[in-house]
Parts: C-alpha cells; structure tokens; sequence
C-alpha cells in the first residue's frame, strides 16, 4: 500500500495521498514513516474530493477509477481540483486486453459472456471496467492534448509465476522482458506540464489515488 505515493514524495513533490479505506491507509502511512518521510493521507471518496478548485498541479491514478461505481465522476473531481495547465495522469484497463482475452477463455468462452463481462465479473474485484481509447476519450472532455499509451502489465506478459495448477500442465509464465513494460498517462488541463517522477525536485503540488 502506498509503493507509489512514497515515491512521489522521495522524488520531492508536495503530495496528498487519499483513499477510501482507512485500513489502506494506515498500511501506507507506515510505509511512508518506515522510509522516513511524513505523509499526508486522507480517507476520502474519489467520487467527492474534499478539496477546493484549482488546489493540484497533478492529479495521479494508477490502476482506481475504473473500481469506482462511477469512474466519469472521479475524472470530473479531478478537473475540479487541477490548477489551470494542471496534468491529470490516469491508468484505466484497456478494452480489449490479452488479460482480458485470458479470462474469457477462463469465464466467459463456454458461458455465454462477453470479453467485457468476463473482466467485470472476475478481474480483481466484482465490477471492474475497462475502456476503448475512443470511450476514455470521452471521458475526458475539457482536457487538451490528451496522450494515451497503451501498455502490458505483467499479467498481460505473463510474467507472474503461474498458480500450481497451471504450472503442473506446463502453461508458460515469461513471454517477455519485464523491461517492455511501461506505464500510461493521460493529457492536462489546459497545455501540457512536463513532468518525470524520477527528476522532479521540490515542485508541485501533487494528489495520489491508490
């Protein structure tokens, strides 16, 4: 819990960390005074933001809105709380994915359900979501210069170690090096604001969903 919020504050931004589950949060906080930062976490609902307008220069998602029962709201919270020219840098599952594929043949090929469902129904929690470029795209009206790059996570690649059965029928766990993958972002407020975690020193003030 909180493995990319420390980061952000080991690279030097001024960052708030929020999230729905107080238990979550208290594993981050450890892991943050552990490492010897002082964090700033705050339980709260990315559907309602307990911030004021115009508060962040970045707001930073990796892998969470598309669990919220309504992952348009949570976008529309970050626009509210950017600073004009702020960055909104998102990951939301793609559709389709080789992930995807994988658990259609697993749940969905011999029961009628569709890619899509079978994801709903089985990719970590019930009710997962995941979107087209053109239906993110959508999601996103009043950004400007909106960049997509589409990635492989590590069980795209297969590049976890299979579960027991799996392993014992021989189905193959590394198709890939772990260097091919790479993480998204997603386009800014108003212009585009460069921005490396691995460079930034000191600048921004920056709000973490996790």
């Amino acid at each position: 819990m909180g493995a990319d919020y420390l980061e952000w504050l080991k690279a030097g931004a001024q960052a708030t960390g929020v999230d729905i589950s107080s238990a979550s949060l208290e594993r981050a906080k450890l892991r943050c005074e552990m490492a010897g930062y002082t964090p700033d976490l705050r339980v709260s609902d990315a559907e309602r933001l307990p911030f004021p307008d115009n508060t962040f220069d970045i707001v930073y998602s990796y892998g969470v809105m598309h669990h919220s029962p309504d992952t348009q709201q949570c976008i529309r919270e970050a626009w509210r709380v950017l600073k004009p020219g702020g960055a909104l840098r998102i990951m939301l599952y793609h559709h389709p994915s080789l992930t995807g594929f994988m658990l259609w043949l697993r749940y969905g090929w011999l029961r009628g359900k569709s890619l899509r469902q079978s994801v709903h129904d089985h990719l970590e929690s019930p009710g997962t979501k995941s979107y087209t470029q053109e239906e993110a795209r959508a999601m996103l009206q009043g950004f400007d210069k909106i960049e997509f790059r589409q990635a492989f996570s590590p069980g795209d690649l297969l590049l976890n170690e299979p579960s027991a059965p799996l392993s014992r029928i021989g189905v193959p766990h590394r198709l890939a090096p772990v260097s091919a993958v790479s993480r998204p972002q997603v386009g800014s407020k108003v212009g585009t604001v460069p921005f490396d975690l691995r460079a930034q020193n000191g600048g921004g003030v920056s709000l973490l969903t996790e």
